[in-house]
């Protein structure tokens, strides 16, 4: 079930790309693609130090999750699956498969071939099947906790399972404050002469963005021939300045011919950039804690 997201504040990723070969090169743009691909894994690896850094609002998502997927009548399942299903009065339980299910066969209508749960290890996984994948979680509700301030906050831990509530518990769901799965910007220069598997990352120059590949590519497929193929990498807004700084440190130390007090000083500026976003978020916006809602 959808909850509350942020919407995300973004820039183009040449913008960042750019900014760093500039600074390094004195103002005059680096055009060299070894040159290029080095600062691309810069910039991943700093982009994921700064999502990681803070609860900042554009990686969290609230959203309401089951403790196992939702039975689809479009799917078969093995036996021993362990799945929710509501019927046509509004009811839901959860279920585990005494046998092989075919397409079609729920709970309701092949009532033989399924078993109420009696005991049920309330847990979220990470990469819940149709769901968005998290990586951390650090609030776990009854009730949306955006929309209602009487919501009460639940025990949780995290095991290899996922997020685990509390024995306790006897909800069909709850909700949760995640951390999405950080974009991975390790991406290579799009060629047309070369084709991309599922899950390739490409830098296509013409659009100033990172895709990611959704549906394998022949040559010369481009986001702009085959949008379908790919999604565009979001690169946040709120760490544009910090990944440079970031980056280029890297870069700096990197070059055995670097200066060791330009390195420092842009490894410096990385932190102190993100320390003034958490300054506005904290203090200049107030956002300490969970605001009060009119319900």
């Amino acid at each position: 079930m959808p909850g509350f997201s942020f919407l995300m504040r973004t820039v183009t990723y040449k913008s960042v790309l750019r900014g760093v070969l500039k600074r390094e090169a004195g103002g005059n743009l680096v055009s060299d693609d070894g040159a290029a691909l080095l600062v691309i894994e810069y910039i991943a690896d700093r982009y994921l130090s700064a999502w990681e850094y803070y609860v900042w609002p554009e990686c969290f998502e609230t959203e309401y999750r089951l403790f196992r997927a939702e039975y689809d009548a479009d799917l078969t399942y093995a036996e021993g699956v362990e799945l929710y299903f509501e019927d046509s009065a509004g009811v839901g339980a959860y279920y585990t498969a005494l046998e092989a299910i075919g397409v079609g066969e729920s709970p309701e209508s092949d009532p033989d071939s399924w078993e109420v749960l009696t005991t049920l290890r309330r847990f979220v996984a990470f990469d819940q099947a149709g769901e968005t994948e998290f990586e951390a979680c650090v609030g776990a509700w009854d009730r949306d906790p955006e929309a209602d301030k009487g919501a009460l906050r639940m025990a949780y831990s995290i095991t290899s399972d996922g997020v685990l509530i509390s024995p306790a518990c006897t909800l069909n769901g709850v909700w949760l404050k995640i951390r999405k799965v950080c974009p991975d910007f390790s991406a290579v220069i799009y060629d047309a002469t070369d084709t991309y598997a599922v899950g390739d990352v490409v830098y296509f120059e013409d659009f100033a963005e990172c895709y990611r590949v959704l549906e394998a590519t022949t040559a010369a497929q481009t986001p702009g021939t085959h949008p379908a193929k790919f999604a565009v990498l979001e690169f946040a807004k709120i760490f544009a300045r910090a990944v440079k700084a970031g980056a280029l440190a890297d870069w700096q130390r990197s070059d055995g011919e670097g200066s060791a007090v330009k390195t420092r000083d842009s490894e410096e500026r990385f932190t102190e950039l993100l320390d003034e976003q958490v300054w506005q978020l904290t203090k200049l916006q107030g956002q300490t804690g969970k605001p009060d809602y009119e319900v």
